[in-house]
């Protein structure tokens, strides 16, 4: 009777435990749903928005909604928000960025000209930003720094630009967080990730001496690309800062300023995300 009642009492709770899991996986499926459905909802709106030139809404309709969002809807808003602002949404601020980006190194005049133009028509697009901020570490680093202090607050919580975002730090010798520098530990099977976490990994032991290490950098970068300028002036850079007779290095330096006072359009935009392209120095 007592292993009876037993029996009955575990065979009863099991009931309860398994319809209570299949109740508990049926709302998270419909909650699920539910936020996808809310996130489709939010994505046309956005798309209605831009194709209305209304861009800054559409991000102030992204904005509030990430105030509220749990991690997976946010993570979704935050890569719409990207995808959002690195649209171009016509054909002149297109044109104003590709002729920008192409005259960059060669015409100063034209690319400034041709920049301003982009960020007049789309003053928000991202692409319009960095090509400008790239500009100015060419030319004007004071109005660089001040620049690139606002691209960050624009970029700071995306997804997509944590590399640049710690790229433009270093550059400006700002203070990194331990944590901020995990990301390098993240692999990528995307070009641009990959080869940016190369130049942040660079950049890091060269300031903290670790001259061994960057060599080893400089042969992994090798590996993956052969048309990359700045590995010459990676070479010359080590080889400077390492070897005590460095007198004859004056050649390797003139063929790194020879390669990049002719540098093709193609190579340039291959190598948009590397915010030193062509302008490195030992300082």
């Amino acid at each position: 009777m007592y292993r009876n009642s037993i029996k009955n009492f575990i065979y009863v709770l099991f009931v309860i435990i398994f319809f209570s899991h299949r109740v508990s996986a049926k709302n998270s499926n419909l909650n699920q749903k539910k936020i996808a459905n809310n996130f489709k909802i939010i994505k046309e709106q956005v798309i209605d928005l831009t194709l209305m030139n209304k861009r800054q809404q559409a991000i102030e309709l992204i904005d509030n909604e990430i105030k509220y969002a749990d991690n997976y809807k946010k993570k979704n808003l935050l890569n719409l928000k990207f995808n959002t602002l690195n649209e171009f949404l016509s054909l002149n601020s297109q044109e104003a960025y590709e002729t920008g980006l192409s005259s960059i190194y060669q015409n100063k005049k034209k690319a400034q000209k041709n920049i301003e133009k982009c960020l007049l028509l789309e003053p928000d697009n991202l692409q319009c930003q960095w090509l400008e901020l790239k500009f100015f570490k060419k030319y004007n680093y004071g109005q660089f720094e001040e620049k690139a202090e606002i691209y960050l607050k624009s970029v700071k919580q995306d997804v997509k630009s944590q590399l640049l975002y710690l790229s433009l730090l270093i550059n400006l010798k700002l203070a990194i967080k331990p944590e901020q520098l995990s990301i390098l530990n993240n692999k990528s099977n995307k070009f641009e990730d990959h080869f940016l976490n190369l130049l942040i990994k660079y950049k890091i032991a060269i300031n903290s001496k670790n001259y061994d290490n960057a060599k080893l950098i400089i042969k992994d970068i090798n590996v993956i690309t052969k048309d990359y300028p700045d590995s010459i002036f990676m070479n010359y850079e080590i080889l400077k800062l390492t070897e005590i007779d460095s007198k004859n290095l004056d050649s390797l330096l003139d063929i790194y300023k020879k390669k990049c006072a002719d540098l093709p359009k193609n190579i340039i935009r291959k190598y948009i995300f590397d915010i030193n392209l062509c302008n490195r120095s030992l300082n």
